[in-house]
């Protein structure tokens, strides 16, 4: 990726469409600047959580590349669902529904500690579980479109 034309920026956070803190309200604010910049090639990911986002979130059909990825990912247990975050400048937005994913739980916290030494003993799901859950599918999916996107 040598030109502007290229370069593609996603953010990525746990409040996307998903306000548990101040994090929200300054993607919010800077979210019109990066559009302004980077156009339909500035991306927000954040988790999918159906309650929230019928009034946070407007689906739409994704382009062929990312619909491909969504597919193989798919076969994994991550549901991405791609359309525009209803805040001002309508940024492209991916939520990852990662409760198919769960299954996965004790082997990555496993790896957590085996390589990072990351205690896990004594948490709770919606405190630790469900973040890094979260949080490596999101890893998937941006290893899927680095292959893709090349």
């Amino acid at each position: 990726m040598n030109n502007k034309e290229e370069n593609y920026l996603f953010e990525v956070s746990w409040e996307v469409c998903n306000k548990v803190g101040g994090i929200n309200t300054v993607i919010k604010s800077k979210a019109p600047q990066l559009i302004r910049h980077y156009k339909d090639k500035y991306c927000l990911i954040g988790p999918y959580f159906p309650k929230k986002a019928v009034t946070e979130f407007q689906e739409r059909i994704p382009s062929d590349k990312l619909q491909n990825i969504f597919e193989r990912l798919r076969g994994e247990g991550i549901i991405c669902h791609y359309g525009k975050w209803l805040i001002n400048g309508g940024p492209n937005t991916i939520l990852i529904d990662y409760t198919g994913y769960i299954h996965r739980n004790n082997e990555i916290k496993a790896r957590l500690w085996e390589r990072y030494r990351i205690d896990s003993l004594g948490t709770y799901f919606h405190d630790f579980d469900e973040p890094i859950l979260w949080g490596h599918t999101v890893g998937r999916l941006l290893e899927e479109i680095s292959k893709s996107f090349r």
